[in-house]
């Protein structure tokens, strides 16, 4: 999960790079400053605010698809990353973690979930990068490829959202056979 998300998150900078027309520099300062969270929210900001000429308007609403999938794969990332794990004799992993609230949260996803959440980070870094090449071409006058070099791709399917709760009653216990050695 963190280097497909690594993965992923270079693709954040490469399209928040070409939605600014930026240069590596300018990039670099500004993503190091803002993180990934500030830079969704710039991008949010620039295509709500952004006119496009009605052949292009593919790009707003496919850049917001992204970003949205970004989010959901940054939630699951930082869930997974910022828990502890509960030694247990449990089938399922136990992650836990202090929300900003103070409350404690609880997930036991199974393998087969887990495996998901880097399954749907590939996912989006494959359509971030088929996006950014379509959009860099679509801003060359004329583009230096044909359309047909980078065709605009299709959006996949929202990524699943990790459960994590703080009611423990919701936590199902997982079946004997996803017993393994975590």
């Amino acid at each position: 999960v963190a280097a497909k998300f690594t993965e992923l998150e270079s693709i954040l900078y490469f399209l928040f790079t070409s939605l600014f027309n930026l240069s590596g520099d300018s990039a670099s300062l500004l993503i190091g400053k803002l993180g990934s969270n500030g830079l969704v929210g710039l991008m949010e900001e620039r295509l709500k605010n952004s006119r496009f000429p009605t052949a292009h308007e593919w790009r707003r609403e496919h850049l917001m698809h992204f970003l949205r999938g970004f989010s959901i794969c940054a939630e699951n990332r930082n869930h997974l990353m910022h828990s502890s794990m509960a030694w247990s004799p449990s089938p399922s992993p136990i992650f836990y973690e202090t929300g900003r609230r103070g409350q404690t949260l609880i997930a036991t996803p199974q393998l087969r979930e887990l495996r998901r959440v880097a399954d749907d980070m590939h996912v989006y870094t494959n359509y971030g990068r088929a996006l950014g090449n379509v959009y860099n071409n679509s801003l060359a006058d004329p583009p230096i490829f044909p359309p047909f070099a980078f065709p605009i791709p299709d959006q996949p399917p929202a990524p699943s959202k990790l459960d994590f709760s703080t009611d423990i009653r919701q936590l199902a216990a997982p079946p004997e056979e996803e017993a393994g050695d975590y």
